[in-house]
């Protein structure tokens, strides 16, 4: 950022780098004084017995959905399948990462866990020719093929 985008904090006098929307002099306020007067904010409502509402999942799921219906979105996203698909430099791994990414989120693949039980797993592909042939690791387990690999 230029010279011209360096400002000084209103709340603490240090010196920061201005974002985009900080444009008038009573908006120079740094990342650590906007978090702290968000944190009292919120503390204040919630002892005045008007918390701010966090909004349940069913309604970002709601949104989601009805976004996703639009017919422009549904055309953008269309296009960027198009494009993906006919894409020279798409890679058969790239192919593969995602093809397990959307089976597992449409509930066509589950996630087992890893032959040591933990439950937090990443897919590997021995043939990337097979995108839904993975096996689940653990990070640990996941690491340690890749480094018994590259020792061969």
């Amino acid at each position: 950022m230029s010279a011209s985008s360096v400002a000084e904090c209103s709340k603490c006098n240090s010196m920061f780098e201005r974002t985009a929307y900080q444009v008038r002099k009573h908006m120079y306020i740094c990342r650590q004084c906007r978090n702290a007067h968000t944190v009292a904010w919120r503390a204040r409502r919630k002892a005045a017995g008007n918390p701010v509402p966090k909004m349940p999942a069913e309604y970002h799921k709601r949104y989601n959905i009805a976004y996703n219906a639009r017919p422009e979105v549904k055309q953008k996203r269309a296009e960027e399948a198009r494009l993906r698909r006919l894409d020279p430099d798409e890679t058969p791994k790239q192919r593969a990462r995602r093809a397990t990414r959307t089976a597992v989120r449409a509930g066509r693949l589950v996630k087992s866990p890893c032959f040591c039980g933990d439950l937090r797993v990443d897919a590997h592909h021995e043939d990337y020719s097979r995108p839904l042939g993975v096996v689940w690791l653990c990070k640990l387990h996941h690491r340690a093929l890749h480094l018994e690999k590259v020792e061969a």
